[in-house]
């Protein structure tokens, strides 16, 4: 059983935490340990997001239901429930000067972190050495640059992937986009990229389905729901193999056991084995 050696109750993720959403569900990353399990501590910031679970917490109602939660309470939390990862999702954990101190608190614990974070915040470099896998989230082509720094310092020592989750319906936008899509996959090619459509409508996202598999190949998934994924097969980014399919976003494969490609050795997987599992998921569990 662990313990908690360090007096942690004035240790406060910063911003604000939507705690009803706090739940055990599947990790937010399609690559890192398919089928594994993730605590995700849903921050809010203040920041407009139409896909984030906590928008109905925004304006006037950011009051309700949220508070900041202390370190000691996620790592009870998590102690209690044995995830794959804890996963911080939205915020600027990466950006606070004290953002180290309370990473390095969680790495020191044997905890394996995930961080969801938007790439046109700054960036704690520091904080970059305690972190497991990180999500970049992607709104502007302008940002490719800092994109370029960061995967350099990362590319190799922890898992990362991508999500592009504004995606503008505006006519006028429309050859931008492409020429953006058709940037970020060239000069990325090996990291996987995720697009969020799950707000737009059936004729938007055929149309763009169109565009992303011929500019991202096989680099990419298309999020139209939380179980629906484009396409079904998952192919690996090196060779263009088939290694699976995904079922409720759940990437099922034949080689359970192998984290890299069967046919060109690519490493595809950051770890892979059975998953265990004993709790539902999507459960309403409150820290």
């Amino acid at each position: 059983m662990n313990t908690i050696t360090y007096s942690l109750k004035d240790i406060f993720v910063k911003d604000v935490v939507a705690i009803s959403l706090n739940s055990i569900e599947l990790i937010p990353l399609l690559f890192y340990k398919p089928g594994g399990s993730s605590l995700t501590i849903y921050i809010y910031s203040e920041d407009v997001c139409e896909s984030c679970p906590w928008k109905e917490y925004q304006g006037s109602k950011k009051a309700f239901d949220l508070r900041n939660i202390s370190l000691e309470k996620i790592l009870r939390r998590y102690y209690e429930l044995k995830p794959d990862i804890l996963f911080f999702s939205g915020g600027d954990l990466l950006t606070y000067n004290d953002s180290y101190d309370i990473l390095k608190i969680l790495r020191e614990k044997n905890i394996k972190i995930g961080v969801k974070h938007e790439i046109s915040k700054d960036i704690n470099v520091s904080a970059l050495s305690c972190i497991d896998a990180l999500l970049i989230e992607i709104k502007a082509l302008k940002d490719l640059e800092k994109i370029d720094h960061v995967i350099s310092l990362l590319e190799g020592k922890i898992h990362i992937e991508m999500l592009i989750d504004e995606i503008s319906e505006d006519p006028e936008r429309r050859a931008y986009i492409t020429l953006w899509i058709k940037d970020l996959c060239k000069r990325f090619p090996k990291i996987y990229k995720m697009f969020y459509l799950a707000d737009k409508d059936d004729e938007f996202i055929e149309r763009y389905h169109s565009v992303i598999s011929r500019l991202c190949e096989r680099q990419y998934t298309i999020i139209t729901s939380h179980l629906k994924y484009i396409p079904e097969e998952v192919s690996c980014v090196n060779c263009g193999a088939i290694i699976g399919r995904r079922v409720d976003g759940v990437i099922i494969r034949p080689f359970v056991n192998n984290v890299s490609c069967p046919k060109c050795g690519f490493k595809i997987f950051h770890e892979t084995n059975f998953i265990n599992r004993s709790r539902a998921f999507f459960t309403k569990i409150f820290v």
